[in-house]
């Protein structure tokens, strides 16, 4: 898991590195007929190169070494 300050990167694209600077919990929007799904974390960071905050879903982001 992420905490705020630590350095990420997208795992799709992964010239996009920053550090974390907010994180919190969203509802899945899924369906399933066995139960309900755990809420997902969404992860804002500020990017190093442009200085813009993105928000992506916790499982599409790495740490950065």
């Amino acid at each position: 898991m992420f905490r705020i300050g630590d350095r990420v990167c997208s795992r799709y694209h992964m010239s996009k590195v920053g550090s974390v600077v907010s994180m919190r919990q969203s509802a899945v929007t899924a369906g399933n007929a066995a139960g309900a799904f755990s809420k997902m974390w969404i992860i804002s960071f500020k990017a190093d190169d442009d200085g813009l905050v993105y928000e992506i879903k916790a499982q599409d982001l790495m740490k950065a070494e």
